[in-house]
């Protein structure tokens, strides 16, 4: 860190009365923040009615303070615009270009650009515009939409484009992760995608959040033209293992057979895709995807493998479903160098990759307290803000301002800076400022301001002093709740005498030695670990042999890789605890013949039948006239799905008495209804169901409570 700077810092205004001006501020980016943006749709350009021919893309700006990639309130204003929209669910795509004003470095204004364009995403797709395809880019100050112009003028280069695309045509292209055949009963709930970047010409192996393992082949993925991809692919990837996201989803669950219409019962519906430049992928002939499904499910015979034809959109037979249970072995057979090998296999699985953000940017960034990381804008325990007192959080420094006690006076503002004892050791730089420094702060604040700014309950998470030997004056930086704070100080009490100031000058030059050499270790730190984690993680099973070969027997030595890992399958520690999913038996393995969505299903056999002649009644006493429905069967793994005659009256149910859980009706107009099942579970031959209009529902947890109401 250079001396006098600390970039990313910025001033805190609110609730100061005057602000102070520093003595170098290009290098800090520091400023009063501007907002010149007004009103709630303010930065908003005129949209187009949502009714009528398709809409060309168009462009809206979202504003952003000085040096901030912060949401302002006017900036989130500009978001609920967005939403409010009337054409907002024809939205199809989102592309987000991050700005800065021209000031400061290239390297640093790209960075801000990019969390700029992030903390937009987000925020969008958490509000209104959840499973939309976004992609976010930093463009800096290379398209600023005003040039060199005065100070005030600045903010409308600092700024996030949002360009929206309505063209459903052309986001059929853009977006290939869609099934052509599939809508979304109610988008809002539609499960959002995983998405994994990946090498096509290595083998693939990725672990999705339900545990499940995809592998694919080695150069297995080719574009339009039959050719491998040799450049980085997208993994898109979403699995449905229970009714209320299939119904979400609008995949459809019903199949032709030779004894009519049949329902499936689903043991899991998995959908992969590969893309690179908004292109769709295929899987090159010949070549098999293998899902390995690591839940403890004994599948029955009859469970078998379903494609959802993009074409016709019906389910044909596709897929490979194979029994693979990974038996373990009897205590006997294990050796030592097998145990060393399962338990180093296991160690390099559950290790986190290492964060490879280094001592400047981490001390610059307000996503870190110190050097640990800390989400300063989440929700829950993490930094909940009590009565002006952050709560106290593991691994993170305490730095209190006190008032010296050694002396009062009205006309000064005279304090200590006390350390955690517990947290000292993060600060060895630290040490080297005497600890029993006085500092008078030197800035324009009065006693109660600075005291209600600085002091009472405050917590600090990092410190930094900018005072060169031979100075009286200087700056003392503390970070609170990841925001760079300056206070002008004066160590004039530390420099009373001759003898002092020397030592004090001397104290400053070890000061910056010990900071340099804290920076300077802790950037090889982070690089040798990143490296190792790379080195080990290319090929974990040779990492995992490698540090076994110590203790092998003669035999065991003489094997290679391949036949040692047949060796050491049969000979797991049986009471080897596994922690985490991808060494979790396996009970089945899904051979998937190409990208798309496929489903492990049989027929469902409904075990008792009845038809019921059913009424739908909505809210106003009229008939709702619902044209499909989809109903749950308690502990039935499967949605029934039935078509509706269109008015409401005398439609045919085929229900299965007492096991009826829950039925959702909807119209032509995609109006969704929860309707009342008691009637289905009564045994009457004619019943009528009360439909109760569903909206606004914004998790699957809500549609789970209504659907028990």
């Amino acid at each position: 860190m250079k001396s006098g700077t600390i970039p990313g810092a910025r001033i805190l205004i609110a609730p100061r009365s005057r602000l102070f001006k520093h003595s170098n501020p290009k290098p800090f980016r520091h400023g009063p923040t501007l907002d010149l943006v007004d009103g709630a749709g303010a930065g908003l350009r005129p949209h187009p009615a949502a009714a009528g021919k398709a809409q060309q893309p168009e462009t809206l700006s979202i504003r952003f303070d000085l040096d901030s990639d912060r949401l302002t309130p006017n900036a989130r204003a500009s978001i609920a615009a967005i939403c409010a929209r009337p054409d907002a669910q024809r939205i199809t795509r989102l592309v987000l270009h991050g700005h800065t004003d021209e000031r400061g470095s290239i390297a640093y204004n790209e960075d801000l650009s990019r969390r700029r364009s992030q903390a937009v995403k987000q925020a969008l797709d958490a509000d209104c515009l959840q499973g939309k395809p976004m992609r976010s880019f930093g463009a800096a100050s290379a398209c600023p939409s005003i040039a060199t112009v005065p100070e005030h003028a600045h903010a409308a280069n600092r700024r996030v484009d949002v360009l929206l695309h309505f063209d459903e045509e052309q986001a059929q292209r853009i977006d290939p992760c869609t099934h052509p055949r599939v809508k979304p009963l109610i988008p809002a709930l539609d499960k959002p995608r995983e998405r994994h970047a990946v090498d096509p010409s290595s083998p693939i192996d990725l672990v999705m959040s339900d545990g499940v393992r995809v592998r694919i082949p080695a150069n297995a993925i080719v574009d339009a033209s039959g050719r491998p991809v040799q450049e980085e692919v997208e993994i898109s990837y979403r699995s449905f293992n229970e009714p209320y996201e299939i119904i979400a989803s609008g995949i459809p669950m019903h199949v032709a057979t030779v004894a009519g219409m049949g329902h499936m019962e689903t043991a899991g519906m998995y959908e992969l895709y590969a893309t690179a430049n908004d292109e769709r992928l295929s899987l090159a002939p010949g070549a098999r995807i293998s899902l390995e499904r690591p839940v403890e499910q004994k599948l029955d015979a009859d469970f078998v493998g379903w494609e959802l034809d993009a074409s016709t959109g019906d389910w044909q037979p596709s897929g490979q479903v194979s029994a693979a249970p990974v038996k373990a072995a009897l205590p006997s057979t294990a050796t030592e160098a097998t145990s060393l090998y399962w338990n180093k296999l296991w160690d390099l699985e559950r290790e986190k990759r290492p964060d490879t953000t280094l001592f400047e940017a981490r001390r610059t960034s307000g996503r870190y307290c110190h050097l640990t990381p800390c989400d300063t804008s989440a929700r829950g325990d993490t930094w909940l803000r009590k009565r002006n007192r952050f709560k106290r959080q593991a691994h993170v420094p305490e730095i209190r301002v006190l008032g010296y006690k050694g002396m009062y006076d009205a006309e000064r503002i005279v304090f200590v800076v006390q350390v955690d004892n517990k947290n000292d050791k993060q600060f060895p730089d630290w040490r080297r400022v005497p600890h029993k420094a006085i500092w008078e702060y030197s800035g324009p604040e009065s006693r109660a301001v600075f005291k209600r700014l600085y002091g009472r309950r405050h917590l600090f998470q990092d410190i930094h002093l900018d005072m060169k030997p031979g100075q009286l004056e200087g700056t003392l930086w503390v970070k609170e709740n990841g925001e760079w704070l300056q206070l002008p100080v004066s160590a004039k009490w530390n420099r009373s005498s001759p003898l002092k100031a020397a030592r004090w000058d001397r104290a400053m030059v070890l000061y910056a030695k010990a900071l340099k050499k804290r920076q300077v270790r802790f950037d090889r730190d982070v690089m040798r670990s990143t490296d190792r984690y790379k080195r080990e993680h290319a090929d974990m099973p040779l990492t995992a042999w490698k540090h076994a070969r110590r203790a092998m027997n003669e035999s065991e030595q003489a094997m290679v890789l391949e036949p040692w890992r047949e060796y050491a399958a049969t000979r797991r520690p049986v009471n080897w605890e596994m922690g985490n999913a991808n060494f979790a038996a396996v009970s089945t393995t899904f051979g998937l013949e190409g990208f798309g969505l496929y489903n492990i299903d049989r027929i469902m056999k409904m075990p008792e039948q009845q038809n019921v002649l059913a009424s739908a009644v909505g809210p106003d006493g009229e008939p709702f006239q619902w044209v499909n429905a989809y109903a749950v069967l308690r502990d039935e793994n499967s949605v029934i799905t039935y078509w509706g005659n269109g008015t409401g009256t005398r439609d045919n149910l085929l229900v299965a008495p007492g096991k009826m859980k829950s039925l959702f009706l909807v119209d032509r107009d995609g109006r969704v209804a929860r309707a009342d099942v008691a009637p289905l579970n009564s045994k009457e031959p004619r019943v009528v169901l009360e439909a109760h209009l569903i909206d606004a529902l914004k998790s699957l947890d809500e549609l789970r409570a209504d659907a028990r109401r």
